[in-house]
């Protein structure tokens, strides 16, 4: 017979209790820490406080010669924590590239973000949007 225990140590079902604490790391040295949590089971549920996320970036091809453009770059502003993360992309014309895809890591349950557009004219000029926020996992990004 084995019996875990010591000295006067007769509640054996205190030994599945324990404290578990999970710290998270992600690029650029940003760490989230759950603080330590009870538990008596065998396992224990991981589950990342951020998720992947993939932002369309689209834009019509007839309205993107009519407006003179050339180029189109589009940044994507994300948050994780207190820092910020940004996504350069870019639509190119010539190439008939009028749509990418980006993915971001975003807490859960939060689809906020915030995108700038750029665009490019033929004459040599930029016009840009301004910085804006939206949770559409869809950008489109030709109207000036």
């Amino acid at each position: 017979k084995l019996l875990y225990g010591w000295k006067g140590d007769n509640v054996r079902a205190k030994w599945f209790d324990y404290e578990y604490k999970t710290d998270w790391f992600f690029f650029g040295g940003y760490t989230v820490s759950s603080g330590w949590q009870k538990s008596n089971t065998g396992t224990i549920p991981l589950s990342a406080p951020f998720v992947r996320r993939t932002i369309s970036i689209e834009a019509d091809p007839d309205l993107i010669k009519q407006a003179n453009v050339r180029s189109v770059q589009v940044k994507v502003f994300t948050k994780l924590g207190p820092q910020e993360d940004v996504k350069e992309l870019r639509l190119n014309t010539r190439a008939n590239q009028f749509a990418v895809q980006v993915d971001v890591i975003q807490p859960k349950n939060v689809l906020d973000f915030d995108y700038e557009t750029t665009w490019y004219l033929t004459d040599g000029t930029t016009r840009t949007s301004g910085r804006k926020s939206t949770n559409s996992a869809v950008l489109f990004v030709d109207t000036l």
